[in-house]
């Protein structure tokens, strides 16, 4: 049948129709492809698919973002560059695609054009505000001001959240996200890319973000966060540098070589990937490859400052500060605002010592960038050392707050001193220069003066080499540790990090560290316990080349005190069987830049044979660990110290030492306190060395203290204060019995191991000052009553009158002027008035 014209036009015209929606759905049902091929990293067919359909004359501008994007993850920066300029000459008006544009020509290295987008952005966003709202460029807008100097919290609320509101669009997460990271904000970055993963559970770049988030403070989480990334895109060049990074903390340079491979395969020019083969062929004192490898990184963008920033940054975390602040240097005379590098520079300054250059460019990175954390947290903490006081001698400067120098500062120094003379002869070091020693009374500016952000709740004390950061006592709440012993421990580091340059793996410098504490006092450091018995026998130990990967990624807090002690043991292993020399040849090596294998291997032979003898070992001394117990904790698992042992369930439960200890407890919190004895006295006889508030000798002395049996209860209080060093409540204990019994040379002792825990308990001080002048030593009794007083206690009127009557008879002036004191404190203080008018009457006379 032959239709009527009118009728035939519009049936063409009908079906002509239905075939431009049926080609526009393919057309988004490609780009829905793309866009999916391009999340799980398949760059090279997107990069292909939208070339074809730009060929097509597609108007989605989506497949131009993909196309530059694409070519841009796989390295071929030139034409990311064309396709941008090709981009922007159809989409004029796009501020997204200029954003887009500024990053291609930063990588093709026309930084001239790359500053012209920033111009254009701001020009747009100034004449046509209102014309931009869609989600898209909000967030594009937004980009631009913080690239152009904006308030952060501003491009937040104004451009970002509204974005997400608007649309759910997931780079309103990822920029926001990326500010906060930006910014040293980590928290914020993680709540940022939380909450963008609640509405995208499987985008790679957010859960790269939260990775990234969380790698300052819990690389557990940071690992799991990477490995659901690559499970999605297995080419996510973020991710796998990120892990790349870890491996290089972790000392697993081959792991971080392979990694960076990967990378290069994806993006042969990847700027980052070129720095972190820099930095490892400079671990290795490859310094022609080094350069080598980071002038690859620099062969577009050629005065990239990300590059020296990167290595430097991570020569840095290898505690070379010197290298890193010249490669900071560099990145800066590349791009002198480039504020990371003036950031980390300042920070390297402050870990060399450098202090009034390093606080003076933190200032100025705060000038310029108010919302940065990091130069806010040192900012801030530069006002309150001014605070501090010091105490100096020819080798140390030791800054610490004006009340807790006057109860330990000196004792502090007189221990750096003797650490010094004992470690610097044993090792073989005549020069380190002048140490500084900062101590913090508040753990947050301890943590921000050595990390540069709040957190490092774990660590006591930190060497950087020239310079020793502290927690004081006081910063550590309710369960402080010997400061002493921590001294000593930091001090060696500087004795380590010194003869070998800052050149040494972090297992072998902690190792030497916790071997030299147990050396000088056999109740500091790290000592065997049930928990660290079982994780040797269970083959929790890591190689020993591979030991630093124990302290970056820790299961727990156990796992990372068992990092130390394993560290310590191998030290302990390596000086009983060939002394002390070839360890001082290891170091010497390494300071050289010889690799850690072959200097390993140059002083104590082939390197399997040392992992094996050294696993022998340890398990050795496991064994040796009460070796009449068993100690494993639940039912069904075999004691690997025996190997015909039977399950603990079927096991005579009196041998087992959970089992004792529970039957202990049972009795004891039934008050039957003989009941529990045999119990702790059978643990006892075959595991004395153990420690802490719930060890059997403890709970002894708890049942003899309950049954009044006095002179049991001091003789094993006594016994362990010799194996304890933190064992604060027993020498409390030791001092108030003894001196109720007069034993005054004991009390003096044991108010030297309190003091080395918590100097300002002002309870041990009256009865250290008793015994001191009943032992004849006045001088000490004077300066126990001093650092008493430092400390704004109670008893003020009594301590002043303490004073005064020691000083009575030789310094008269003195003496009043504590008398007058004591009266202002209490006026109707009898003893006191009294003693004054005798010092008055003597000087009448």
């Amino acid at each position: 049948m032959k239709l009527p014209g009118w009728l035939q036009r519009l049936t063409v015209g009908f079906f002509a129709g239905i075939a431009a929606l049926s080609m526009a759905a393919g057309v988004r049902a490609d780009l829905g492809k793309a866009e999916k091929d391009y999340r799980i990293g398949d760059y090279e067919n997107v990069a292909k698919a939208a070339t074809a359909a730009i060929e097509d004359k597609e108007r989605e501008e989506q497949w131009r973002v993909l196309l530059v994007r694409s070519l841009m993850n796989l390295g071929r920066y030139p034409e990311a560059e064309e396709a941008a300029r090709a981009a922007l000459r159809r989409y004029y008006y796009s501020v997204s695609m200029r954003i887009l544009a500024y990053d291609a020509f930063q990588y093709a290295g026309k930084a001239d054009d790359a500053a012209r987008m920033l111009q254009e952005i701001n020009e747009l966003g100034s004449n046509r505000r209102f014309g931009y709202r869609d989600a898209e460029t909000q967030v594009a807008l937004g980009k631009g001001a913080i690239l152009l100097g904006a308030d952060p919290k501003l491009v937040l609320d104004n451009f970002y959240e509204p974005a997400k509101k608007q649309a759910k669009l997931r780079e309103a997460w990822l920029a926001a996200g990326q500010l906060a990271l930006d910014k040293g904000d980590y928290s914020l970055a993680s709540r940022q890319f939380e909450s963008g993963l609640k509405e995208f559970p499987d985008d790679p770049d957010l859960l790269w973000g939260l990775a990234a988030a969380f790698a300052p403070s819990d690389r557990m989480e940071m690992l799991v966060r990477l490995e659901k990334a690559l499970e999605i895109n297995k080419n996510h060049t973020p991710s796998l540098l990120l892990l790349a990074e870890h491996s290089i903390d972790s000392e697993d340079y081959k792991q971080s070589a392979e990694l960076l491979d990967r990378v290069r395969k994806i993006n042969p020019h990847e700027p980052k990937a070129s720095a972190f083969k820099a930095l490892l062929h400079l671990l290795k004192n490859e310094n022609d490859s080094a350069e080598q490898s980071r002038l690859a990184g620099l062969k577009y963008w050629t005065n990239n400052a990300a590059v020296d920033y990167w290595i430097g940054l991570k020569l840095s975390h290898k505690y070379r500060f010197k290298e890193g602040a010249e490669r900071q240097r560099q990145a800066l005379r590349f791009n002198p605002d480039y504020l990371p590098a003036r950031l980390q520079l300042a920070n390297d300054l402050l870990r060399l010592g450098n202090e009034e250059q390093g606080w003076q460019l933190a200032s100025q990175v705060h000038e310029k960038d108010a919302y940065d954390v990091g130069a806010y947290n040192l900012v801030t903490l530069s006002d309150k050392i001014k605070r501090f006081e010091t105490l100096t001698n020819e080798h140390f400067v030791l800054r610490m707050d004006p009340a807790e120098k006057a109860v330990y500062g000196k004792d502090l120094l007189e221990l750096l001193e003797q650490a010094r003379t004992n470690l610097c002869a044993k090792y073989g070091l005549t020069n380190h220069g002048t140490i500084l020693v900062e101590i913090f009374p508040e753990q947050k500016d301890f943590a921000v003066r050595t990390f540069g952000m709040p957190g490092g709740e774990n660590y006591l004390g930190v060497c950087f080499g020239n310079v020793i950061t502290a927690n004081s006592p006081a910063a550590q709440a309710h369960s402080p540790s010997n400061w002493k012993a921590m001294i000593w421990h930091e001090f060696c580091h500087v004795v380590t990090l010194h003869l070998t340059e800052n050149k040494m793996p972090r297992w072998l410098s902690e190792g030497i560290s916790v071997f030299e504490e147990r050396n000088a006092d056999p109740s500091w450091g790290e000592q065997i316990n049930p928990e660290y018995r079982q994780m040797i026998l269970d083959g929790e130990m890591a190689a020993i080349t591979n030991l630093t990967s124990l302290f970056m990624s820790p299961k727990s807090g156990l796992h990372l005190q068992f990092a130390y002690y394993q560290s310590s043991l191998v030290v302990e292993y390596l000086v009983r069987e060939k002394g002390i020399e070839p360890l001082k040849q290891l170091l010497r090596d390494l300071g050289r830049g010889v690799p850690l294998n072959d200097a390993l291997a140059n002083a104590y032979g082939d390197l399997d044979r040392l992992e094996k003898t050294f696993l022998t070992f340890a398990r050795e001394k496991a064994r040796e660990m009460g070796p009449d117990l068993f100690f494993k904790k639940k039912s069904g698992q075999l004691d690997l110290a025996r190997a015909k042992a039977p399950a603990i369930n079927s096991m005579p439960q009196e041998e087992n030492f959970y089992a004792l200890k529970e039957k202990a407890a049972q009795a004891m919190e039934q008050k039957k306190w003989e009941e529990a004895i045999p119990h702790l006295q059978k643990i006892l006889q075959t595991y004395p060395a153990e420690t802490g508030n719930g060890s059997a000798r403890m709970l002894l002395a708890e049942c003899y203290r309950e049954l009044d049996r006095g002179e049991e209860e001091r003789k094993l209080l006594a016994e362990l204060s010799l194996l304890d060093a933190d064992a604060l409540p027993v020498y409390l204990r030791l001092i108030e019995l003894d001196a109720r019994a007069e034993k005054w040379d004991s009390v003096s002792r044991q108010f030297e191991r309190a003091f080395a825990v918590n100097p300002f308990l002002p309870q041990i001080y009256t009865a250290a000052a008793t015994a001191a002048e009943k032992t004849g030593n006045k001088d000490r009794a004077l300066d126990l009553h001093r650092k008493h007083l430092a400390q704004e206690p109670l008893d003020r009127a009594e301590t002043h009158y303490s004073i005064a009557r020691l000083l009575a008879a030789e310094n008269r002036e003195q003496a009043r002027f504590h008398l007058l004191n004591a009266l202002e404190e209490s006026p109707r203080f009898r003893k006191a008035l009294e003693l004054l008018q005798q010092v008055t009457l003597q000087e009448a006379n």
